[in-house]
């Protein structure tokens, strides 16, 4: 039988018993009075759709004393509309281990009562799902292969909860739609484990003690756990203790894993970073007090990929993280060849560093350019086409081989080595017009400037690689 009207409306649950024995399908929202009565809960077993969604009326600020404590139904697998549950005290559980597809939005939002939540069957939610503000939460039952998110906005979101483990909201199918991902205010979640196959923003704040597991998104659905391809867009992490990666059989760590950007900051225990992804856009690594090692891959594949791919790089005050040009080679976990650096291999867009950088740390960068006499760089080698800012805090660091590399080109658009800037030296133009003339200095330069009759001497002092000087136009 299938009820037709619109809204249904349970008062009690005598009234809910009945509904359930009458049909299987209602028509419409279902409505439940917050001053429904009955001990044994809100049960809607024998209820297998609603066209419409479900809500607990009549709480216009929050409603106090649900008496009947749980609404459950062990038959519901389909929500047409939205599942629109907020401020209701002495709500203790939502059981709904059948629920497949809910057709609209699911929020659970200032249940401070709430200790039991059963979705182990949900497989699709339209637009968003958010949990917040459940501190009392401690049971939370759901599908081991995460559940897929369709819509725009496709956005989930869970913060101040009690639950120990928040990994349901952090897995999807291989083949789930792109999501939002924001995950906040966790005080008891010590572990993690980052595995949706495909994400828009993911923001995850831990809370001091949390480590993030990473590593391959598997095809979760699949019992071979076959490798997947997977992008990230933007992977915002704080609050972290440590990460940990892992990986199948014979495959290394980030294989077929990308992100588009990816920022790390006010991690205070955090100690060591493994940048193992295959593909990353931008890094903005920042504020991690404890943070004294980075390691990116040693692979061949995957080190060119991340050097082909990086465009904005800042790194910032992270006191204890020295940044020199060995390139600390070493095994993550014993296992994953590693290196301490990897300087890329494409144009970038932004690079920003502060903290303690050594001189060496460019020599790299240098190499690759060769600093030849030449005023103009190699356009096939990496350049910094936006803003240079560089701030050491190694008394020894010298901004000489940079500000070399500056006047060459190799550092294009804005500039600062330790607060101060130096111009670019003008392209030299073979053949050039008379009263212009090309003189060659050693260590020291005079530069001229003719600008309107007016003539400005300005002295330069320059760190010149292999002695070979280079050339100013004047």
């Amino acid at each position: 039988m299938t009820l037709s009207r619109s809204p249904t409306a349970i008062g009690s649950a005598a009234d809910a018993e009945s509904l359930a024995k009458g049909c299987s399908n209602i028509e419409g929202d279902l409505t439940i009075s917050a001053g429904a009565s009955g001990d044994d809960g809100i049960r809607l077993d024998g209820i297998k759709g609603i066209t419409g969604g479900i809500t607990i009326q009549d709480c216009p600020n929050r409603c106090t004393g649900f008496s009947p404590g749980t609404v459950t139904s062990s038959t519901l697998e389909s929500v047409g509309g939205d599942i629109q549950i907020s401020d209701v005290g002495g709500l203790r559980g939502l059981l709904f281990p059948a629920l497949r597809d809910v057709h609209g939005r699911i929020t659970l939002e200032n249940l401070m009562d709430l200790k039991d939540l059963d979705i182990a069957s949900l497989r699709f939610v339209n637009q968003s799902f958010v949990l917040a503000g459940a501190p009392e939460l401690a049971n939370l039952t759901a599908p081991a292969t995460g559940f897929d998110m369709a819509g725009d906005p496709a956005r989930l979101r869970v913060w101040d909860v009690g639950l120990g483990s928040v990994d349901p909201f952090l897995i999807a199918p291989s083949n789930a739609h792109t999501r939002d991902i924001s995950i906040s205010r966790i005080p008891n979640v010590v572990h993690a484990e980052l595995a949706t196959s495909n994400g828009g923003a993911v923001v995850i704040e831990g809370n001091g003690h949390l480590t993030l597991g990473l590593g391959n998104f598997r095809n979760v659905s699949d019992t071979q756990n076959l490798l997947m391809p997977a992008h990230v867009e933007t992977l915002n992490l704080s609050g972290l203790a440590a990460v940990r990666w892992s990986s199948g059989p014979n495959a290394r760590p980030g294989e077929y894993y990308t992100l588009g950007s990816l920022a790390v900051h006010d991690s205070g225990r955090l100690k060591a970073l493994p940048l193992l992804w295959e593909g990353v856009g931008s890094l903005d690594i920042a504020r991690n007090d404890a943070l004294a090692a980075l390691a990116f891959p040693r692979d061949p594949d995957a080190a060119r990929a991340v050097a082909s791919s990086l465009r904005n790089i800042a790194v910032r005050d992270n006191p204890k993280l020295e940044l020199v040009a060995d390139s600390g080679d070493g095994r993550w976990n014993g296992t994953v060849e590693t290196a301490g650096w990897i300087w890329p291999t494409e144009d970038m867009e932004t690079f920003v560093l502060s903290g303690a950088v050594h001189d060496t740390f460019f020599r790299p960068l240098e190499k690759i350019h060769g600093l030849t006499t030449s005023s103009s760089p190699n356009p096939a080698k990496p350049r910094v086409l936006g803003d240079f800012a560089l701030t050491s805090t190694v008394a020894e660091f010298h901004c000489g081989t940079i500000d070399q590399m500056r006047m060459h080109g190799v550092f294009v658009g804005g500039y600062t080595c330790n607060g101060n800037s130096v111009d670019m030296v003008p392209p030299r133009h073979n053949g050039g017009g008379a009263g212009r003339r090309t003189t060659a200095f050693g260590a020291a330069a005079l530069v001229v400037k003719v600008e309107m009759v007016v003539v400005v001497a300005v002295s330069v002092l320059s760190v010149v690689s292999g002695g070979t000087g280079w050339l100013v136009q004047f």
